[in-house]
């Protein structure tokens, strides 16, 4: 006898719902009618939430009597609603089940994949499973296939940085790396340049772990390390397949390392990411796995590092006076800007000299009462000429390359921050939140 296909749960929310204004209000009002609905549509409801909410991450954290469920909102996790002991059993088995994990399994880690349906477009759910003492701690990663990715000025590049990353489409050949932690925006500006590559003309092959947003007219390859499809190996693959572009997910190992630096030193531009704390502590990172400074110097384009911030919401930010210690450091950060970018840093200075007063967050019904929405991308750009090259030929330290760096206009994350603190696009508080000035 045939199976009976079920019909997955096609949600309708009108696209001005899709917002978190008063969304984890509505949430807390919920909890009753969660409790008393089937498992499936009780994770439908929830996932329906996080996306009207905003949330990039869904969290699941039981304990001997209950489950708080966190949804993580530009970058900040918020407590959205405490659920029954009962509940978080049947959804916990319902999102093993959707994700294709063991459901008998709760004393090991696991990892899963499912998808939900909004508006007629499939929202991607990563599930990350984790054993607790009571229980199992989950994860959901919420991938949106129908986001659209936005400008390289819209994510919060300006300046000589916003000028030196877009000139990589131009880029006949070589390694662009953006760098920084778990969360910090890297995956975003990498698909903002492949969106900025893909012409018809041009053949671009991903590989990712996983592929986190599909795009059209790209060809993208996930690995598969459990079955030895790895990104050293499948690397080798996609240069088999005459790309003119290659995205891989992550340099982790000197063996995706040194086919990455080969791939950029034969005729094609490749865009990774890896994981470190700043533009040039990526040069040691890369000598660190093994990978000489003969090739490193050739190969590199671009190093950008960068961090994620939340923008203040236009509706509510209110001026306030600026603190002694505010303007001690504001001071540091533009005789920083001085050094490097002379001209431009005498304006600033000239300018914060007749500045009284900062913005700052205040929090509204628009914003939740947050006061910030949506995020904004700080960075630091190290661009590779002859000097820089010549500078990790020579084995130079991190410091003697900042040196250099500065003479040809280098600003760090926390002066680019605070830059657009002065301007009044965040405050103060979120960039030493994610620099710590």
């Amino acid at each position: 006898m045939q199976a009976i296909k079920k019909e997955e749960i096609k949600n309708i929310v009108a696209e001005k719902d899709i917002q978190f204004e008063k969304e984890l209000e509505n949430m807390a009002k919920l909890k009753v009618e969660l409790e008393k609905l089937p498992a499936e549509e009780a994770l439908n409801m929830l996932n329906v939430s996080a996306i009207k909410a905003g949330a990039s991450d869904i969290h699941y954290e039981p304990d001997e009597t209950r489950c708080v469920l966190r949804f993580r909102i530009d970058g900040v996790l918020r407590t959205v609603l405490e659920i029954s002991r009962d509940l978080y059993v049947r959804l916990a088995n319902q999102l093993k089940y959707k994700a294709g994990m063991k459901i008998n399994v709760a004393s090991e880690p696991q990892d899963g994949r499912y998808r939900f349906i909004i508006n007629d477009r499939n929202i991607d759910v990563r599930v990350s499973s984790l054993p607790l003492e009571f229980g199992e701690s989950f994860v959901c990663r919420v991938l949106d296939s129908g986001k659209k990715f936005k400008t390289l000025e819209e994510l919060g590049f300006s300046g000589r940085a916003l000028k030196a990353v877009s000139g990589c489409v131009n880029l006949a050949q070589g390694m662009v790396l953006v760098t920084g932690p778990t969360g910090s925006g890297k995956t975003t500006t990498l698909y903002v340049l492949l969106n900025m590559l893909n012409q018809p003309d041009v053949k671009i092959i991903t590989l990712e772990d996983p592929i986190e947003y599909h795009m059209k007219g790209i060809t993208q390859s996930q690995v598969n390390e459990k079955r030895g499809y790895t990104f050293g190996g499948g690397l080798r693959a996609v240069l088999r397949h005459d790309p003119d572009v290659v995205m891989i997910g992550e340099i982790r190992d000197n063996e995706t390392a040194d086919v990455a630096v080969q791939a950029a030193l034969t005729g094609h531009v490749l865009l990774a990411t890896v994981h470190t704390n700043s533009a040039i502590e990526t040069v040691t990172r890369l000598v660190t796995i093994g990978v000489s400074p003969l090739m490193i110097a050739p190969a590199v384009s671009l190093i950008t590092a960068q961090r994620l911030v939340r923008r203040l919401c236009d509706s509510c930010s209110i001026e306030r006076p600026i603190t002694e210690n505010e303007r001690k450091e504001f001071g540091k950060i533009i005789d920083g800007v001085i050094d490097a970018q002379p001209e431009e840093g005498a304006v600033l200075k000239d300018s914060f000299a007749k500045q009284t007063t900062i913005k700052a967050s205040k929090g509204c019904e628009k914003c939740n009462m947050i006061g910030y929405r949506g995020q904004l991308v700080i960075s630091e750009v190290l661009h590779f000429d002859d000097d820089i090259r010549e500078a990790v030929l020579d084995n130079k330290t991190p410091r003697q390359l900042m040196t250099i760096a500065r003479k040809k206009g280098f600003l760090t994350m926390a002066e680019d921050g605070l830059m657009k603190a002065l301007s009044g696009q965040t405050t103060y508080e979120e960039v030493t939140r994610v620099t710590l000035v």
